[in-house]
């Protein structure tokens, strides 16, 4: 496969990917900003701690 070639199918399986996980990032069930809002809501509380646990996020 000519180098021209292979560069162009990389740029465009790149780009497919980037869209692929932007398409999946818009379905998600709800976005990082609205969990941390919601945990910091809610303190030291035990739910806090359930969702940081669910959503694997630092404490």
């Amino acid at each position: 496969m000519p180098p021209e070639f292979a560069q162009q199918m990389q740029q465009l399986m790149a780009r497919q990917m980037a869209v692929a996980f932007l398409h999946h990032c818009a379905r998600l069930d709800a976005p990082v900003s609205l969990v941390n809002a919601r945990i910091d809501s809610l303190g030291d509380a035990p739910e806090a701690q359930a969702l940081q646990a669910e959503f694997l996020l630092d404490p």
